[in-house]
């Protein structure tokens, strides 16, 4: 069954927690605070067995969270046969809780676990905590700190899990370790790293190289400290990848999909080996593909299920209104969930601007004009549609287009090729166009202005144009007179909510040289105009990357990183 954020339900009159499919358990009730674990169960479980069981700690550095952040990896442990839980804790924001609070509260849920074993079907000697951030910090304090109980816990149950699953874990809460400020000169108290001894359970960790909260040495000497005293600790890097880069979309809708299925099979792969599990993993590999509507005119392209966007390219001059809404095919762009577009279709302020597009206000054609742009004096047909790869790494297709004239003539021929390909960490979605324009009916000059031509990035019509901000490769940049910029970006808020999204647009080395960039509109239509003559029967190529993020601009060596792979493509 596939989580619905919508049935994540916080019922703030008896603040208690309830996710769907788990059976709620209370492990811990301090006055009128109840602290639950929240169950999975394989399907057709019985309490007569002795499976495996893992419980999850949420991040957030023990300031707040949620346990919906590991549902999705819950869900999928309990597909393969575990008990898997996931652990609500007193936190600052809610309880006014200190970080030795939360170690006490996840001792007392290892606890619970284990004295319950009988009553839940698991076998109290295969039990693995996980967590991320601050969570897999309680995770982690859980095997190695000693003190830190809850005094009303039996402590003759032992709070030591049998396995750690750790997510870009905080381990060190020593001086320059993150958390320091906030115990201070106890640290040692509380600290995975400084209490690790002999008899340590097996571990294995996942961590991004560009963690900014956990650096890559902090991690490789937990690892060192730990296989120093006999135990088993495996660790992960994943390359240009920062904090909480393993999320699932159904807790952070703009995360890659890829990163959750890297980690979620290392993870069972570890399992499999403690004998947690049995056979193999049964996640399946996140991919893209292509779904066409019944109709022909609309083309989603999917990864992982979620439709990033569309091409739309209906034409129908039958009527005024059906020329006018379908005059221009274009790619209309989903937000990260798949659910609304966060670019502009027919209708509203400057009705031709449509998704990603490209156009020309002044073609000359044998000594004629053709405004390409407002199709005016003609249309772009979608002709043709090749649908090349749907793979896990990449979406490929390219469709036919006819630049025509109002009688019908072509004026140019275009082979339009869209990729979908892996975006930055940050980012959701990594779109690269390349236009192949053949001059048909003779030589072409297309031509117009930077506000009527050029290939373009609309945003939808709910944008709040005063918070229209654009993001340049250096300080100092006037885009109505600087030439050939390497990449623009903007940022925008759609309404009704705060919704925020950051484009970035690259620009290839082959492109046609002088080409004036526009980015200052506060509606957000923004993009390249490049002018050029194309001889009749010969082709210009036009070739542009977009990045699009949820929230805001990609920092600067992201974006240089990106630019530099398309520049190597």
């Amino acid at each position: 069954m596939n989580w619905n954020p919508a049935l994540f339900l916080l019922l703030s009159a008896t603040h208690v927690l309830a996710i769907e499919g788990a059976r709620r358990e209370v492990y811990k009730t301090m006055g009128a605070t109840e602290l639950a674990l929240h169950v999975f169960e394989p399907e057709g479980h019985a309490s007569t067995e002795t499976r495996a069981a893992a419980v999850f700690f949420f991040g957030g550095g023990w300031n707040g969270g949620t346990p919906s952040q590991f549902v999705p990896h819950a869900r999928y442990l309990a597909s393969r046969g575990m008990v898997a839980m996931v652990a609500e804790y007193r936190t600052r924001s809610q309880h006014e809780a200190t970080p030795f609070d939360c170690v006490a509260d996840a001792k007392s849920a290892i606890r619970w676990i284990r004295a319950h074993a009988k009553a839940l079907g698991i076998d109290p000697e295969r039990i693995a905590a996980g967590g991320g951030s601050a969570g897999g910090h309680l995770a982690a304090a859980t095997a190695t700190v000693e003190g830190l109980d809850d005094g009303r816990d039996d402590l003759s149950v032992s709070a030591v899990p049998n396995a750690l699953l750790l997510f870009n874990p905080v381990y060190d809460n020593g001086p320059g370790g993150y958390g320091h400020d906030r115990v201070g000169e106890r640290f040692e108290e509380i600290s995975p790293y400084h209490n690790i001894r002999k008899g340590m359970p097996p571990a294995i960790t996942f961590l991004g190289t560009r963690d900014r909260l956990i650096p890559v040495e902090t991690a490789k000497r937990f690892q060192e400290k730990m296989r120093s005293v006999g135990s088993t600790s495996a660790l992960f890097l994943y390359e240009d990848q920062g904090h909480g880069f393993f999320n699932h979309q159904d807790f952070r809708p703009g995360a890659s999909p890829d990163f959750y299925y890297r980690t979620m099979l290392e993870t069972d792969r570890f399992l499999v080996g403690l004998g947690f599990l049995e056979g193999s993993a049964t996640l399946q590999a996140p991919h893209y593909h292509f779904a066409l509507a019944a109709d022909k005119k609309q083309l989603d392209i999917l990864y992982n299920g979620r439709p990033l966007a569309a091409w739309m390219h209906a034409f129908d001059p039958s009527s005024e209104t059906s020329r006018h809404d379908t005059y221009k095919p274009f790619l209309h762009v989903y937000d990260p969930k798949g659910t609304r577009f966060i670019t502009k279709g027919a209708g509203g302020q400057f009705t031709h601007h449509r998704g990603i597009f490209l156009g020309f206000s002044k073609i000359m054609v044998n000594g004629k004009r053709y405004d390409l742009w407002h199709m005016k004096e003609g249309v772009q047909v979608h002709r043709a549609l090749s649908i090349e790869a749907a793979t896990e790494t990449e979406a490929a297709f390219t469709v036919s287009i006819a630049w025509q004239d109002n009688q019908g003539e072509i004026l140019l021929s275009e082979d339009r090729r869209f990729r979908f390909l892996e975006p930055p960490a940050e980012a959701y979605a990594l779109i690269e166009m390349t236009s192949a324009l053949t001059a048909v009916a003779g030589d072409a000059e297309m031509s117009g202005d930077p506000e009527h031509a050029g290939a373009q990035f609309r945003p939808a019509n709910d944008i709040v144009a005063k918070e229209t901000v654009y993001a340049f490769h250096q300080d100092g940049i006037d885009p109505k007179k600087d030439l050939d910029l390497p990449w623009v970006g903007e940022t925008f808020r759609l309404e009704p909510k705060k919704n925020r999204y950051s484009v970035v647009i690259l620009n290839h080395p082959d492109n046609p040289k002088g080409t004036v960039f526009s980015a200052y509109r506060d509606y957000g239509r923004f993009g390249a105009f490049p002018s050029f003559t194309i001889q009749q029967g010969e082709t210009a190529t036009l070739r542009y990357r977009w990045i699009v993020t949820a929230g805001n601009q990609l920092a600067t060596e992201t974006i240089e990183q990106a630019l530099a792979a398309f520049h190597q493509s």
